[in-house]
């Protein structure tokens, strides 16, 4: 009978600090001071230590046995390999322990630095909207606006791309798929890229031939692929210069998507390289063109999570690039038959009472005054517990609260308030990863939304959230 549990681990390492192994053959008859209580029935008795990487003593494997000599030289060589053994998987326990809490660090800093980018944003974006709504502004302000309104969404953009690009290097991306017509998220994002088309002088050219255009995807996300890879090849490609797009089905299963462009070109050692995070080709790149070289790494993220394909090529430097998409097609039966468009029936116009909860006073302002304009009215409240205060003394249609507040969380408000009585709740906040939106939907908000937020889909939404 063996027992390996009944050793003082202490006692061991102070009697044979210089030795590595120990062994009695027979307890009874040895004269040296033994580890064990005396009054165990052990005879046989062998320890061996377990050593870090560093040679320091991390803990021992210790055998006993009731019979005499149980234990042999041979029995030390075998037991010997198996505490190297158990050395290095200790060691490779403790680098994995690290690496996960190095990892979930990363995740907690690029979720706060996500939040504490994006809140200075959200009163930008409501002033601008608010200001866009005066009929009387002049033509030449209002193209101003736009400008601003355009760099603050390629702001926002590089912050999404922090953390998307946490979500697909983890295969955590979430697709919410669905039938998908890509000849129409092409031309939306083609739309939505022409004040960059005019502004490069670059010609644009797209061939729509393929017969079958369906997928089972995420539009959102396809049309974030689309909305990068042009992107790039408008930023990359020169005045004058032209930029194709052609469709096609391959093998009769596969949608694919070839965009080439008459511009800078890869060099061929960079081909590999592309995809990969914060990558632009060379280093000459980024101070002359801008951008993170994320759109790429987080593109093919997205396709890869759809079962699709994402490739370059490019004859070399100064030569063009050809990027090629390729995605699974949707079986014919399974597209449904479009619907005639149905009228739409117009809202019907109330006054909707809004509670407004956000500890950054600026967003509170003019979030504040934007709704108001909308012709909402706002009750305003910048902590938790002014926030349940008025929602104990008044009623509201609808809360729009941020996460972090002082005094407590929206978490927290949201099921408090509806504790209260019925009533309906949209998250706002500058935290977006997707443990953030699950935990919001969770605790009673209808709609998470992410700042900044774009203040007409926010009007939207308050309309499509009060329609439930």
């Amino acid at each position: 009978m063996q027992n390996s549990s009944l050793i003082n681990i202490d006692e061991l390492i102070a009697s044979g600090t210089d030795q590595q192994i120990i062994r009695f053959d027979d307890l009874a008859a040895d004269k040296r001071p033994s580890p064990l209580s005396p009054q165990l029935p052990i005879r046989s008795f062998l320890a061996l230590s377990v050593r870090n990487s560093i040679g320091g003593i991390a803990g021992a494997l210790a055998f006993a046995h009731r019979a005499p000599a149980v234990f042999t030289e041979r029995t030390e060589r075998i037991l010997a390999v198996v505490a190297v053994q158990a050395s290095i998987g200790l060691e490779n326990a403790q680098l994995y322990r690290s690496a996960r809490a190095a990892s979930a660090a990363k995740d907690q800093f690029l979720a706060i630095l996500s939040h504490e980018l994006r809140t200075p944003l959200a009163p930008i974006f409501a002033i601008l909207a608010a200001i866009e709504r005066y009929p009387d502004l002049p033509e030449t302000i209002r193209s101003d606006l736009l400008v601003i309104t355009r760099n603050l969404q390629l702001e926002a953009r590089l912050i999404d791309d922090l953390l998307d690009l946490t979500r697909t290097s983890k295969g955590k991306i979430s697709l919410q798929r669905e039938i998908t017509d890509v000849h129409k998220l092409i031309q939306s994002v083609r739309q939505l890229c022409q004040v960059a088309i005019d502004d490069q002088q670059v010609r644009f050219e797209m061939q729509l031939e393929a017969p079958r255009y369906h997928v089972f995807g995420d539009a959102g996300r396809l049309q974030q692929v689309l909305w990068n890879l042009f992107s790039n090849a408008i930023k990359f490609t020169p005045a004058g210069g032209t930029i194709e797009l052609r469709t096609s089905v391959v093998a009769g299963t596969e949608f694919r998507i070839r965009l080439t462009d008459s511009g800078r070109g890869i060099a061929s050692d960079s081909i590999e390289r592309i995809f990969q995070p914060f990558e632009q080709g060379d280093l000459s790149v980024a101070p002359q063109f801008g951008g993170l070289g994320l759109g790429l790494a987080i593109s093919k993220g997205i396709v890869d999570a759809h079962e699709g394909q994402i490739g370059a090529e490019s004859p070399g430097l100064g030569r063009g690039a050809t990027f090629t998409v390729t995605l699974p097609l949707t079986e014919p039966q399974q597209i449904p038959d479009a619907a005639p468009p149905r009228p739409e029936s117009p809202l019907p116009k109330k006054a909707v009472r809004i509670l407004l909860v956000d500890d950054h006073q600026d967003t509170l302002d003019f979030m504040s005054r934007f709704l108001t304009l909308c012709g909402h009215e706002v009750i305003t409240a910048s902590t938790y517990g002014k926030a349940l205060s008025v929602g104990q003394q008044q009623e509201f249609d609808l809360v729009i609260s941020d996460l972090g507040l002082p005094g407590g969380s929206g978490y927290e408000l949201m099921p408090a308030l509806q504790a209260l009585r019925p009533v309906k709740g949209i998250a706002l906040s500058g935290y977006g990863m997707k443990a953030d939106v699950d935990r919001s939907l969770a605790a009673g908000f209808a709609v998470h939304l992410t700042k900044p937020c774009d203040l007409t889909a926010l009007n939207a939404t308050i309309e499509k959230v009060l329609s439930y």
